[in-house]
């Protein structure tokens, strides 16, 4: 599959809101977008070999934009984090949330698309948890798998799962929270990556790293996807199913806000198109 520069979209074109905050309003459900940290990733992550490079159409050297995002779901009786981004020193969740008038002591729940740095770094500062009240929901499947590696007494997954130790819950897919939010399996990036689906929201974690290579070719993946068949094998399900039934996916790793549809591709060579969704924010 071939992938021509006009199909790519690089970081040097994509416009950041200046607070790094965006709140939309979705059936009564409050969405807010949070602008973690800033970052890009060298195409090198993605394509290593010049055979590779050359199908796409890129250069070793250019970077495909991306970011880091944290969402928030306000509920009439719950304030969800999906995800935690960075933590203290190098994200900026904490500060965003001062901006937004939520206290750490406010957030009663966090879900997990899975366990990596980026994903629970904002739940610890130093060994102490960030947020005193929440409770942590993670797929059995990720939990198990990284509570299983030998880790140095001062690593994060160590302080993490030392932290929470009895407010992590775990969950099988298809498990249902509230209303109608439910746990999908997404395996593949890792063991028990999970995406969630409210609705027409569906937040999909790691899925994707870099839509403007991955959405073209959702074969080519991140160095970090732990099973490679089976996360091109989730990608593409994602894709096209979001594509079908007009969802609006929801990524970590999207470039900021990290909302947007798909549409299945309209010219040769490219399976499926990321439209950043253009929706009117909440007041």
């Amino acid at each position: 599959m071939r992938i021509t520069l006009a199909a790519v979209v690089f970081c040097s074109c994509v416009a950041m809101a200046q607070d790094g905050i965006m709140r939309y309003q979705f059936a009564g459900t409050e969405l807010i977008a949070i602008h973690d940290t800033d970052t890009s990733m060298p195409v090198s992550i993605f394509l290593q070999d010049s055979a590779a490079l050359k199908a796409a159409g890129v250069h070793a050297d250019q970077r495909v934009a991306s970011s880091v995002n944290v969402f928030v779901l306000r509920f009439a009786d719950r304030v969800v984090l999906v995800d935690s981004g960075n933590g203290v020193g190098k994200g900026t969740l904490l500060d965003k949330l001062v901006q937004l008038n939520i206290k750490p002591a406010d957030v009663t729940d966090v879900l997990l698309t899975h366990i990596h740095p980026d994903h629970i770094g904002g739940l610890v500062n130093g060994i102490t948890a960030v947020f005193a009240h929440a409770a942590i929901h993670v797929a059995k499947a990720e939990a198990d798998h990284w509570r299983q590696q030998d880790y140095p007494a001062d690593a994060l997954n160590q302080r993490f799962f030392a932290a929470y130790a009895d407010r992590i819950t775990t969950f099988a897919p298809g498990a249902q929270f509230w209303g109608e939010l439910r746990a999908h399996d997404a395996a593949g990036h890792t063991p028990g990556h999970t995406s969630f689906r409210l609705g027409r929201l569906w937040f999909i974690g790691d899925t994707v790293h870099g839509a403007a290579l991955q959405f073209p070719n959702p074969a080519i993946c991140a160095r970090y996807d732990m099973d490679r068949d089976q996360a091109i094998a989730v990608r593409r399900a994602i894709m096209a199913d979001a594509a079908r039934d007009g969802a609006l996916i929801i990524g970590a790793h999207l470039p900021f806000p990290g909302i947007g549809s798909v549409r299945a591709g309209r010219h040769d060579g490219v399976a499926f198109q990321y439209l950043p969704y253009a929706g009117s924010r909440a007041d």
